[in-house]
């Protein structure tokens, strides 16, 4: 198995698979030092969920859960120091809201599904094309086999009629 953050092998030993997606990745690679891995492996093992998939988008709020009124848990951690992002001095960081969000993916995907579809289309068509040509070929070796078949059975009576 491979860890595909570091994309360096992964023992059994260090090794955790996210319950969502199935990728492995080393403790350390997912921001757990050894001492938190060792005391809550068993737990992680069942739930741990990679940073793709804990960051996924969400269409709405739901701010009325039991989980929202909880205290974050002293293992979640920052991201260490190989996941630093450069950042530009005119780059000012911008809180987005839900629906802020929401509609950049509705936007991408009003430009997206246009293209997606086109392509099918295209693809179908072709398809059809090409399932037209070959029946077409069908059609025409069906009509020369029951003209060899019309000729044989021809000569077979003349040759009946000679004897």
């Amino acid at each position: 198995m491979q860890c595909v953050s570091c994309l360096k092998p992964v023992t059994q030993n260090e090794l955790l698979t996210c319950t969502a997606c199935k990728l492995h990745l080393h403790y350390r690679c997912a921001n757990y030092t050894s001492a938190d891995f060792r005391e809550h492996k068993d737990s992680l093992k069942k739930s741990f969920m990679c940073g793709s998939c804990t960051q996924i988008t969400r269409r709405y709020r739901n701010d009325n859960t039991p989980i929202s009124k909880a205290q974050p848990s002293k293992m979640l951690k920052s991201p260490g120091p190989q996941l630093d992002i450069e950042k530009s001095p005119n780059h000012t960081p911008k809180q987005l809201t839900y629906e802020e969000v929401s509609n950049l993916l509705d936007t991408k995907l009003k430009d997206e599904i246009p293209k997606i579809l086109t392509s099918l289309i295209t693809s179908q068509k072709k398809e059809l094309e090409d399932i037209k040509v070959n029946f077409k070929e069908i059609q025409q070796s069906n009509s020369n086999i029951e003209n060899n078949i019309a000729l044989l059975t021809t000569q077979n009576e003349e040759l009946r009629r000679k004897l």
